[in-house]
């Protein structure tokens, strides 16, 4: 269903990417539940289509009405992103449907700042707000709690740097919902909080679901009963995606899933609070199987206890006070397969379930269900700084270029002329003895530093034209730098204005309603 060759970033402020348009929404849906409808083949997974009808109700999710799910880290996202939910909100109404939101906390996160961008003076520059410390390797789920002062502060200081623009924006509404929990939520409800506030007022309806929270021991237990041929799998689809798509190195997109004598490598994490999450080894044993947290036995359980329902490994867990959490390779796949008619993806998602696509139909024998990929660029409306340089500026020599080429810039005069005749002298000179005498190494160099010397010589001789040629330097960089933060597309959505949000929604519930044949707009 995707056209793949069309996954890239929107280019223009407020273009849009609706792949597969808008028109094949309702067949995707339609197609993917139909899939699974009843068990696929194999006696093997034949219980197939009830454990996806488990998962389903476990959620509260009995009947067939569509389920589109969608999903991001609690960060401050930006449009393109939040564009994902918007979508997933109005073909929901659409179809009749209901959204889902994946809200993926066992994440690390990169940084939990609010970057705001400013125009100070005569330059635009960056702020980056702190909300709370960062520990290396700790997921969103194991960060503290966020206090009442913390959001307090962040308030203020964002509304000093909107200045007026803070009225407008989605700020005040995000922080709003962010500030009702008060000093008990952690960061990942206050961030939620903030974010459903936005919706609601919007009109999106939306569903949350913590990750830690996944009704997914089944397919858990699946994993690790079959974890040798899983890693095997996944490893060849890995390969296999390398090579069509040229990437080179071990590590990219994902790394491989490794082997440490007979412990192999699971595709999920170990996490428990104040200790970085690690990497997960399964070994069989006989008739049962250990966990391991990088070299850590955990525990081991049955072989019996892995065939759904996995009461017994989510009662292990929960007493050894460590939890198992999907990459994001599994998470998707999980949520594809059990959860939803309708998975929408970003871009960079989108692109990589192309590794997932052929461990579905390996490991579980069936069709990979298609999705949808949904994104847009949203800039900004930062002003110019009074004074500020024109975002391009004429040509100019670099100091290199007038270092190796002084003669281009520097008109003869009577100080320049002698000067220049030398130089000219000896790059005829030079050029000469690369011909006539390419192995006379002493004469070679001795042309080389007549050139230089002269060169130098006319630098001195002309300062004013060496500190033009600087200043327009600095004055190029200080425009390609102001040029970079007003054409980021990835600042926090809720830093729009309101009306730029609103806009945005009600296009694209147009091209949904009305089924739109195309996908770029």
């Amino acid at each position: 269903m995707i056209d793949f060759a069309r996954l890239t970033t929107p280019v223009g402020d407020g273009d849009l990417l609706l792949e597969p348009p808008p028109a094949r929404w309702q067949e995707v849906s339609a197609a993917n539940a139909a899939a699974f409808a009843g068990p696929p083949s194999g006696k093997r997974l034949a219980t197939f289509a009830d454990r996806r009808r488990r998962t389903r109700a476990a959620l509260g999710y009995k009947d067939r009405t569509p389920l589109i799910v969608v999903g991001h880290q609690p960060e401050f996202m930006h449009a393109g992103v939040f564009a994902k939910n918007i979508a997933a909100a109005s073909f929901a109404g659409a179809c009749g449907g209901s959204v889902l939101n994946l809200v993926v906390d066992n994440d690390v996160p990169r940084s939990p700042n609010l970057r705001v961008p400013v125009v100070s003076g005569p330059s635009v520059g960056l702020v980056d707000l702190p909300v709370l410390p960062v520990r290396a390797g700790i997921p969103y789920e194991h960060l503290g709690r966020v206090t009442s002062d913390a959001l307090t502060r962040v308030v203020d200081r964002t509304r000093d740097l909107l200045g007026e623009a803070w009225p407008s924006s989605l700020m005040p509404l995000f922080m709003s919902g962010a500030t009702k929990h008060g000093a008990d939520a952690d960061w990942v409800d206050v961030m939620s909080a903030g974010r459903r506030n936005v919706e609601r007022a919007l009109g999106l309806e939306l569903r949350d679901l913590r990750v830690r929270d996944l009704p997914w021991h089944d397919f858990v237990g699946e994993v690790l009963l079959r974890h040798n041929e899983f890693a095997e799998m996944h490893n060849a689809a890995l390969a296999e995606y390398r090579r069509t798509q040229g990437v080179r190195g071990g590590n990219r997109p994902i790394p491989d899933l490794t082997r440490r004598g007979d412990r192999i490598e699971v595709p999920f994490w170990l996490t428990r609070p104040d200790v970085p999450r690690r990497r997960c080894f399964a070994r069989g044993r006989e008739s049962r199987i250990e966990l391991i947290a990088e070299e850590d036995i955990l525990f081991d359980i049955p072989v019996a206890a892995l065939s759904p329902p996995c009461d017994m490994l989510q009662r292990v867990f929960a007493e050894t006070g460590w939890a198992i959490r999907p990459r994001a390779l599994t998470l998707t796949m999980w949520a594809r397969v059990f959860l939803a008619d309708v998975f929408i993806h970003g871009i960079g998602g989108a692109k990589y379930d192309r590794i997932t696509d052929p461990i579905i139909q390996r490991f579980f024998g069936v069709a990979p269900p298609a999705y949808l990929c949904v994104s847009a660029t949203l800039r900004l409306p930062i002003p110019d700084p009074p004074g500020a340089p024109p975002d391009l500026n004429p040509p100019v020599p670099t100091l290199r270029e007038l270092r190796f080429n002084p003669q281009r810039h520097i008109h003869p005069d009577a100080q320049t002329s002698p000067l220049l005749q030398a130089r000219a002298a000896a790059v005829a000179e030079a050029v000469r003895l690369r011909f006539d005498r390419p192995r006379d190494a002493r004469a070679r160099r001795a042309a080389f530093e007549r050139i230089r010397g002269a060169g130098e010589a006319l630098l001195a001789l002309r300062p004013d034209v060496v500190a033009a040629v600087r200043a327009a330097e600095a004055s190029n960089a200080e425009s390609a730098r102001t040029r970079e933060i007003r054409l980021n597309r990835e600042y926090f959505f809720a830093l729009h204005p309101r009306s730029r949000i609103e806009a945005l929604a009600r296009r694209i519930d147009a091209l949904i309603r009305s089924r739109a044949d195309t996908g770029s707009f």
